[in-house]
């Protein structure tokens, strides 16, 4: 029988029975009466906070349908509970659990964070939840990622994968390294049928004025199978919006992205290994990417607000190594997409294509019924495909005049001030990750952002 047990930093005592009137503390004291194998509940009171972590999780609920649930309970109306761990520690390292549900937790480091009055630049990053070496069936859901290292992370080990994991309507933002380390949004190795569906990565791998590691990215998987990523905003990474990692070992088999908002970074959806790593690329006729439909995106703004001290200026909205498809993609950039800025000059031989397939060792290219606007107008042609590799491509509309569509000037800063959320993207982005469960705003959607967009990208 499932226990609910009700936690309380403000309220609470480790000597009390657990209930809602008379709720335990500490982590540490809910963790000792879950059971392993139950369907235990444990539930964060709303505006309380705890700077302690869960060290070593290592249960489990009975199955996918009776898992072990962490989440939130009182008044809607006040914040999330807050998990935050100082030291080099991660909150919620899981070993052998899975079957766990996460439900309205914000993972959140105040000593990171610069506005806090508890900043400590001394403060070492971690995982703020890692789910580690076979945790299968884990949903997160409603939860928020601010000031860590990785935000989430899912990893393989050993041949223990984590598998079936769902990512649902969360916030990963501010997530950056420490010193010159790795650091992104969400992370995750070598898994098959994860779900990222409806989440907001914005400004992860770095703090304004901080060197950057060409590493560090929004979010990085890394040989996840059966991936289905849809609705998400990525926005102002450090490097790429979305980094996908196949290899001479294994491929990334099976991959829908859709309905996806990327921009304001210097590579939108990236396929392929690590140029600082020559071994990460395959070998001639090993297919490190298989059976990857990309369809209905808007990418907009690359190189554009790329970060002091980059190593790199480039402009690509999408970069392909190996075997893919591209469908119906709507590739919809404005004439400032990649604008030099008189202290960060993007030089006119940088890497600036809306799709690059620069090897000659791809088959079965397909690019389909695209719009492409002022793509680096004048300066380079939007697509740069070696003539070796197996590509196609069909119905592309691009080099129309401005005036050929119903409004062309649609892009994030203009969707902010017509829906009230500011003047600019940031203050969009900054809006759509205090978006929540209870009262989630269908507006600060990346959906709701496609649909504007491509309104406007019909023709007049």
């Amino acid at each position: 029988m499932a226990t609910k047990i009700y936690v309380s930093s403000s309220t609470g005592s480790d000597a009390n029975p657990g209930t809602e009137v008379s709720p335990i503390a500490t982590l540490a004291e809910a963790y000792s009466r879950v059971t392993d194998g139950q369907p235990d509940w444990v539930l964060f009171r709303r505006g309380d906070t705890w700077d302690e972590s869960w060290d070593e999780w290592k249960k489990s609920g009975t199955d996918s349908s009776n898992r072990i649930v962490i989440r939130a309970y009182g008044d809607v109306s006040t914040p999330r509970p807050i998990l935050c761990a100082k030291d080099d520690d991660n909150w919620f390292a899981i070993g052998d659990g899975g079957n766990i549900s996460v439900f309205d937790i914000d993972f959140y480091n105040r000593f990171r964070d610069p506005g806090h009055a508890d900043y400590d630049p001394a403060a070492l990053g971690h995982d703020a939840l890692w789910f580690f070496a076979g945790t299968d069936n884990i949903r997160v859901e409603g939860c928020r990622f601010r000031y860590n290292r990785h935000g989430c992370s899912f990893q393989e080990d050993a041949g223990r994968t984590p598998d079936n994991c769902v990512v649902y309507r969360c916030a990963f933002d501010y997530n950056y390294p420490d010193g010159a380390g790795l650091a992104s949004g969400l992370f995750m190795t070598e898994g098959s049928g994860f779900t990222l569906e409806e989440c907001t990565f914005f400004h992860n791998g770095y703090l304004s004025g901080d060197p950057t590691n060409n590493r560090n990215h929004n979010l990085y998987l890394d040989n996840v199978d059966n991936l289905t990523f849809r609705g998400n905003f990525s926005i102002q990474s450090s490097n790429i919006c979305a980094k996908m990692k196949g290899d001479w070992e294994r491929s990334m088999v099976g991959g829908l992205y859709e309905k996806n908002v990327m921009g304001y970074s210097q590579i939108g959806l990236s396929f392929g290994g690590n140029a600082e790593n020559t071994d990460d690329f395959p070998p001639n006729g090993v297919i490190a990417f298989d059976n990857q439909v990309i369809q209905d995106n808007v990418f907009m703004h690359f190189g554009e607000n790329v970060i002091p001290d980059q190593p790199q200026r480039r402009a690509i909205g999408i970069k392909v190594i190996e075997d893919s498809s591209f469908v119906r993609n709507y590739c919809i950039l404005s004439e400032n997409t990649v604008a030099p800025s008189p202290s960060h000059p993007i030089p006119d031989q940088a890497a600036q294509w809306l799709l690059d397939i620069p090897l000659g060792e791809q088959t079965n290219i397909v690019f389909t019924d695209n719009v492409i606007h002022r793509w680096r107008v004048g300066v380079q042609d939007p697509i740069r495909i070696d003539p070796a590799s197996g590509y196609t491509e069909t119905g592309t509309i691009s080099g129309q005049a401005d005036g050929y569509w119903v409004d062309y000037n649609r892009d994030l800063d203009a969707y902010a001030l017509e829906k009230g959320y500011g003047t600019t993207y940031v203050h969009l982005m900054n809006a759509a990750c205090e978006n929540r469960r209870g009262s989630w705003d269908t507006d600060l959607t990346a959906e709701a952002v496609y649909d504007w967009v491509v309104a406007g990208y019909t023709p007049a």
